[in-house]
């Protein structure tokens, strides 16, 4: 069971810092989205730095969350910050769906028929644009009147083209921003969710990625308060029945008075100071009560303090 619940939470884990990290990288001015668009492109040095840098902050963040979340055990401080940078971990998780949807979207679009015939459309007036731009060249290069003359016709083709390509964009631009693309299955949910209960389609679509991003977070604290909880109570199985071997070694005369300090240093209500333990008047002599010191010891229930002596446990709490 412990294995299973160390592979859930893991597996948590991992997806929380990765959407974290991709969003870190999306402020450094790198998108997974785009690595198409990018091929090819060279980057100075300091801007790969700068993307590294907002990466391991991200990545940190998470890390921190995890640890803070883990050893808040009986300290509201480290639960308050875990739970800040939840916030922002959930935050990043909210902000990559929305680009990733957004990108679906977009892609979409770009791959529909409609925009396909524009995109055909301005790649042959490139063309033509290119053509006409190197006969115009070699006419105005020419040492003939009449090629002048005829440079004039070709540089009002290369004005009409030039103005039919500025109205091509205009339509494209028109077709990105309002063309509705249901072919897309995560798209079309929203609409029809959006239609079926007359809410905003944005109002459904960020709703659900931030109910999903809120779920990430929570299982992912939970599995690993779940995981501490199951590793103590696997400790605490283990130093119950150490202890009972160790009572066994014990006078049967002292085990009661034994027995009572032992419970009482799991719970706190005596540290498991020599001095102490025998000014609280439990009826151990010095050599037993060093004796069974050593024996928790080795138990686990404590651990090395300043100046040769000893202190609970935090886990034990």
């Amino acid at each position: 069971m412990f294995h299973l619940i160390y592979l859930i939470q893991m597996a948590l884990c991992l997806i929380s810092m990765t959407l974290t990290g991709l969003f870190a990288l999306s402020i450094a001015g790198f998108s997974i989205f785009n690595v198409n668009d990018t091929v090819g492109t060279v980057y100075e040095g300091d801007v790969y730095l700068f993307a590294v840098i907002f990466v391991l902050i991200g990545l940190c963040i998470d890390l921190s969350k995890y640890i803070f979340w883990a050893e808040s055990e009986g300290s509201y401080y480290l639960r308050s910050i875990s739970v800040f940078l939840m916030l922002f971990s959930w935050f990043a998780s909210v902000a990559f769906f929305i680009s990733a949807e957004q990108h679906s979207s977009y892609k979409a679009i770009r791959q529909s028929n409609e925009y396909q015939v524009l995109v055909s459309r301005k790649l042959a007036l490139q063309e033509q644009l290119k053509m006409n731009e190197n006969i115009l060249d070699k006419r105005l290069s020419s040492e003939y009147h009449k090629q002048w003359k005829l440079a004039e016709a070709n540089l009002s083709t290369i004005k009409e083209i030039q103005g039919e390509m500025v109205r091509l964009d205009l339509s494209m631009e028109d077709v990105l921003a309002h063309k509705n693309i249901s072919q897309d299955a995560e798209i079309d949910f929203f609409k029809r969710t959006a239609n079926t209960f007359h809410i905003a389609e944005n109002t459904i679509r960020w709703g659900a990625f931030a109910l999903l991003a809120f779920l990430l977070e929570v299982c992912t604290l939970a599995s690993i308060s779940l995981a501490v909880n199951h590793r103590n109570k696997m400790s605490e199985n283990y130093n119950r029945k150490g202890i009972h071997k160790m009572l066994a070694e014990y006078p049967a005369a002292d085990l009661q008075k034994v027995s009572y300090l032992i419970d009482d240093i799991r719970t706190g209500k005596i540290e498991p100071v020599v001095r102490k333990i025998r000014s609280s008047q439990y009826g151990l002599g010095v050599i037993l009560i060093n004796r069974l010191l050593k024996d928790l010891l080795d138990l686990g229930m404590i651990e090395r303090d300043k100046r040769n002596s000893y202190k609970l446990r935090i886990t034990e709490h």
